[in-house]
């Protein structure tokens, strides 16, 4: 296009369309600028809340594109809202919801301090509890070894008095028998002592019973005596065979009757 060869009009028209078109441009950039602005903003905004919201107690940013807070003691009153919904809402929305995050993590905090306050409290009490069994099972242990003690002592005081008195009694029982073997080997040796006299006097009775023939076989052993002392000479061989074969008879006999001439 020349530019040198247009008349005015054409000349007004090309330069309005110019003009037009520039402000155009420009007017699509200043948009452009704006929304690029408006976008990094509200991708700050969105950073900046998102860090606030998950710096309070307990809450979480969740794979289905929602911020949850869970209300521990009442689960059915917990926090959900979805990220487009509280990371692009004006201030004063998200104030609101951040209040409600905050009083609930809050409420957490209260609660858990109150099952802590409470466990507390059960652990005093199972501790006193605890105490209290461990000072009646000593005191239960302690009374059960004084009675055991004291059974033993018993126990061993019957023991003492029971040997004393076995003793006694063995003692006793010796004494008895001891008494009774006196009196027995008494019995005995009087026993034995009348035997024995009873047979010194039957003895004697028969000795003297006896003593006639006990004389007269005496008399009799020394007449047999005097006979080989007075034996007649031999001279005859046969003879002088049946004086050597009498004589040991004849002292025999004389031995015989005077060893048992003194039985009688």
């Amino acid at each position: 296009m020349n530019l040198g060869t247009m008349d005015e009009d054409n000349y007004n028209k090309v330069l309005s369309g110019a003009k037009l078109q520039k402000q155009a441009k420009e007017e699509a950039d200043r948009k452009a600028e704006q929304e690029r602005i408006a976008f990094e903003k509200l991708v700050k905004q969105r950073k900046e809340r998102e860090i606030e919201l998950l710096n309070i107690d307990g809450v979480k940013s969740n794979p289905d594109n929602t911020f949850t807070l869970t209300n521990e003691e009442n689960p059915d009153f917990s926090n959900v809202v979805d990220f487009k919904e509280i990371l692009d809402c004006d201030d004063k929305k998200f104030k609101n919801y951040k209040d409600e995050f905050l009083a609930t993590a809050e409420s957490n905090k209260a609660y858990r301090e109150k099952l802590r306050a409470e466990k507390e409290r059960l652990q005093k009490e199972a501790e006193e509890r605890e105490r209290q069994l461990a000072e009646e099972r000593a005191k239960a242990e302690a009374e059960r070894k004084a009675i055991e003690e004291k059974a033993r002592k018993e126990r061993e005081e019957h023991e003492r008095l029971l040997l004393i008195e076995r003793e006694k009694q063995a003692k006793l029982e010796a004494e008895r028998r001891a008494e009774q073997a006196r009196i027995e080997a008494e019995r005995l040796e009087a026993e034995r002592k009348s035997a024995a006299e009873k047979r010194a006097k039957e003895e004697a009775e028969r000795r003297a019973k006896n003593a006639p023939d006990k004389e007269k076989l005496l008399v009799f052993a020394t007449e047999l005596e005097k006979l080989l002392y007075n034996a007649p000479e031999l001279k005859a061989e046969d003879a002088v065979k049946i004086m050597a074969h009498i004589e040991p008879i004849i002292k025999d006999t004389v031995t015989y009757i005077r060893l048992n001439s003194d039985k009688l």
